[in-house]
């Protein structure tokens, strides 16, 4: 209710202003509005995912998926993003590992995890995405570098909405839900998530299994 009342707010303020001759009509003014808008639809988005988890309904739909070639269409999707910051991405893609799963699952957390590396690496900084294989798990892990997440706050980052003083920033424009979404797909692919935080660089990572076919709910 917070996340939206913002935004809500924002758009009530300009629009009525508008309606009342307050204020022109500004392009730059409209552009800001809808990038508050677009905020709204992204969080309710995230919000009727995790609903779907919650009710055990996400629709999983099984397939052969290699995970060093959905983490190559990954990161050539967010290349341009990377480039506007200066960020340089490296990548340490294993073998082939086909893992049952759903690919779009898949790929939301995956750019999920992107989409975090890229909030909280400051410009000019570097980005590394590692893919492994061990104990019947497909690993992804991507490494940022930049400020580190505070010890006491590093265990509850896949927590809906938790924010630590630097770990999760409104100033970023996230709500604190991608990585709660990472926790809800790797689970339903049998796997787990995890992060480290230190020496100027943090690494979150999730896990498939890749020898059975878990439940989805």
């Amino acid at each position: 209710a917070h996340e939206l009342r913002t935004p809500l707010s924002n758009l009530r303020g300009y629009l009525e202003a508008v309606r009342d001759g307050v204020t022109p009509v500004s392009a730059e003014t409209v552009a800001l509005l809808h990038e508050e808008v677009m905020r709204m639809v992204r969080l309710v988005q995230a919000l009727h995912e995790l609903s779907l988890f919650d009710a055990g309904l996400p629709r999983v739909r099984r397939q052969s998926v290699e995970v060093s070639g959905l983490v190559r269409r990954a990161l050539e999707l967010r290349r341009g993003e990377f480039a506007a910051g200066r960020i340089t991405v490296q990548s340490d893609i294993g073998d082939a590992v086909p893992v049952s799963g759903d690919p779009d699952l898949l790929a939301q957390a995956l750019h999920n995890l992107l989409d975090n590396a890229l909030k909280y690496t400051p410009v000019g900084g570097q980005v590394e995405v590692r893919t492994s294989q061990a104990g019947g798990q497909a690993r992804i892990a991507v490494t940022n570098r930049g400020v580190e997440i505070p010890p006491d706050d590093l265990p509850y980052i896949f927590e809906r909405f938790y924010r630590g003083d630097r770990s999760r920033s409104r100033d970023s424009g996230g709500a604190g839900i991608g990585l709660a979404i990472v926790k809800e797909i790797a689970r339903v692919h049998g796997g787990d998530v995890g992060a480290d935080s230190g020496a100027g660089e943090t690494t979150v990572w999730l896990t498939v299994d890749t020898s059975v076919h878990p439940s989805p709910v």
